[in-house]
């Protein structure tokens, strides 16, 4: 992996671990008033909205995967996949995750990416009319408008990612 995408990784890890952070503070905040409403309802008076019991909150190292703070970067490394290196044409359609799911690409995606709106490899084979002469998924009637690819469904790695052999965080239950 390259430094500079393993920074931007991190980087937007540290700003997703933060959002989380503050809704679970917002959440725990919210849900911590058994009366509803933020009120003492004994007093009648409106309590204090950072007055939450300590049996109601979670510390760094129980809302995340990584038992350990989440403020602490250091050692983090993000898991080693390895992605197919089948060619396309050649591959496998794989097995959706869940009904509705994206498919996943399933052969190697080396020198199709970035997708730009002037540079979709992904099209050249995908369209629907040339897809079925080569044996290819074709793009669903819902990424098309005026007879070629929606500019809102350009972006095909945004929702579509290529097969890798890595360890499950979370076990799939669909």
């Amino acid at each position: 992996m390259k430094t500079g995408n393993l920074e931007t990784l991190i980087f937007k890890t540290r700003i997703l671990r933060l959002l989380v952070t503050l809704l679970a503070l917002a959440f725990t905040s919210a849900c911590s008033d058994p009366q509803g409403g933020g009120h003492d309802a004994s007093a009648g008076v409106a309590a204090s909205p950072t007055a939450v019991s300590s049996s109601n909150t979670y510390g760094d190292e129980g809302i995340g995967f990584r038992k350990e703070t989440l403020f602490n970067e250091q050692g983090v490394e993000p898991p080693v996949a390895t992605f197919t290196t089948v060619a396309p044409g050649s591959s496998q359609n794989l097995e959706r995750a869940f009904s509705t799911a994206p498919p996943q690409i399933p052969h190697s995606t080396e020198g199709l990416l970035p997708i730009k709106t002037d540079s979709n490899s992904c099209i050249a084979c995908h369209l629907p009319a040339v897809a079925a002469a080569l044996k290819a998924t074709s793009v669903p009637d819902s990424h098309m408008r005026d007879g070629g690819l929606s500019n809102a469904r350009f972006s095909c790695s945004q929702c579509h990612v290529p097969q890798a052999n890595v360890e499950l965080v979370v076990d799939n239950n669909f």
